[in-house]
């Protein structure tokens, strides 16, 4: 599961999620676009607030085994 989905199912804005893991706006925004990675206790209060294991969110899997996006051939 993404973060996006398990917070927009709980209908909870960014802003609110970042003061309840004790955050800033634009670190979690980055966590949860998946271009920061959230030490140990960000990710547990994270998952914690959400309700969602930590193993189940997709953006904190092992890279080696997500399907790699392609890039366009640029001409």
């Amino acid at each position: 599961m993404k973060i996006k989905e398990a917070r927009e199912l709980k209908r909870f804005a960014q802003e609110q999620i970042a003061i309840l893991v004790g955050t800033s706006v634009r670190h979690y925004q980055r966590v949860e676009a998946g271009h920061d990675i959230p030490n140990v206790i960000l990710a547990l209060e994270i998952c914690r607030v959400l309700e969602v294991d930590p193993r189940d969110v997709e953006e904190w899997q092992d890279s080696s085994k997500r399907p790699r996006r392609r890039r366009p051939i640029q001409k």
